[in-house]
């Protein structure tokens, strides 16, 4: 589309935080060692077995993102000649033709923040503006929705987004929730829940139901004392920004990486969904959240620092596209690391060089050594063998001459 009409500044978004198999289009490159993929269940502190997960999984999607690739590059060719991809698996290679608008970016805009995300490896060409869509806004809350933080003493709110329906649950998760919500009479939980005619709240007091919520103005009252969700990204920014802990439940995708920054940064616990069959567990979870006031802090002190820090993310936005708008394209933000294969780029040839040559100087270390050794072994076997034969003829003449002199006499 840039290409056809004629656009040459332009900046590539994406919604998430991080998307593997990006290479071509930021250059920076995705270490499975210690930088959990897309789709990771687990932190930058992977065991062994974890980083061969990693490994893979990060093979897999970046294989399955260049096979669509591949699929829509006939479509596109028709409009654009020349748009395709060479690809050479055993290389790793995925180049696409200077036709690709998409590789042309100057910038790549991520929605994540460094305060607030793994620490990763990233090139000039990204813009982090992680929380854009999160700060300022109208904060005042409703009569009714006072009210009801009003309540009791602790306030949890419950929402699983828009993709998931609380409504469309199993129906062992919603009862094994109620049981244990019903045992927690101190706390009010605000439930999202899209179907007013099942009566999930009949039975239990302390739940008040919605099919709606001004979900960020409560997040960010000092009253709501915590957030359950599903972990996806807009939400946890939201909790996050506001300085509301996370119960996080991952459901799919991405879900399972944010719960995992969450448990890093300290700001809210872990709830998997296979213990959502079970109220003991649901219920000891809740209470150690409200019991610790570890969590609450931490949650408090990094809100407070993506508040107070150096760029925010809306002026790092707007200035990095005017400045794009007056200079660009950006060429000079493009490393040459993008064109190089994999053995290139990870100095795999220049590696396997210089242990050839090491292999080559320790054989050859090894046979001189070798060679000299067997020299002076040799010459002491000689001079020890001279040695010998020289006491032996001795030793013969000094037993002769006894014989001799008593002859003579």
């Amino acid at each position: 589309m840039f290409h056809l009409l004629g656009i040459e500044r332009f900046a590539v978004a994406m919604s998430i935080a991080t998307l593997t198999g990006a290479f071509q289009v930021h250059g920076a490159p995705h270490l499975p060692s210690y930088i959990p993929g897309s789709m990771a269940q687990f932190g930058d502190r992977m065991t062994f077995w974890q980083r061969l997960q990693n490994t893979i999984s990060h093979g897999l999607l970046y294989f399955i993102l260049t096979q669509i690739q591949a699929k829509a590059n006939p479509i596109f060719n028709e409009l654009v000649p020349g748009f395709e991809v060479v690809r050479n698996i055993l290389l790793s290679t995925v180049k696409l033709k200077m036709q690709d608008d998409i590789a042309k970016a100057s910038l790549y805009v991520v929605n994540n923040n460094p305060l607030a995300d793994f620490p990763t490896v990233i090139t000039h060409k990204v813009v982090a503006v992680g929380g854009i869509t999160v700060q300022g806004g109208n904060q005042t809350l409703s009569k009714e929705w006072n009210d009801i933080l009003n309540l009791r003493k602790y306030s949890i709110l419950l929402s699983f987004g828009s993709g998931a329906r609380s409504a469309d649950m199993p129906q062992q998760w919603k009862t094994a929730m109620k049981e244990a919500f019903r045992r927690i009479p101190e706390v009010t939980f605000i439930w999202k829940y899209e179907e007013p005619s099942h009566k999930l709240s009949a039975d239990v007091d302390n739940i008040v139901e919605t099919t709606w919520m001004p979900q960020r103005q409560l997040l960010k009252d000092g009253r709501l004392t915590a957030f359950m969700t599903h972990g996806g990204a807009g939400s946890t920014m939201e909790a996050t920004h506001a300085g509301t802990p996370l119960i996080v439940i991952p459901l799919m995708g991405d879900q399972f990486r944010n719960a995992a920054l969450i448990d890093r940064l300290g700001t809210g616990i872990q709830l998997r969904k296979e213990h959502l069959t079970s109220a003991d567990k649901i219920e000891k979870l809740i209470r150690r959240l409200i019991s610790d006031d570890r969590i609450s802090s931490k949650a408090k002190l990094v809100a407070a620092q993506l508040r107070d820090q150096p760029f925010q993310p809306k002026e790092q936005f707007v200035r990095n596209m005017e400045f794009l708008a007056r200079y660009g394209p950006l060429t000079q933000l493009d490393h040459y690391g993008t064109q190089l294969n994999f053995l290139q780029y990870y100095l795999v040839d220049v590696f396997a060089f210089l242990t050839l040559v090491l292999l080559t100087i320790l054989t050859i270390s090894f046979l001189v050594i070798r060679f000299i050794i067997r020299k002076l072994l040799g010459l002491f076997c000689v001079k020890s063998a001279s040695s010998h034969s020289g006491s032996s003829e001795e030793t013969a003449s000094q037993t002769k001459t006894p014989l001799l002199t008593k002859k003579n006499e």
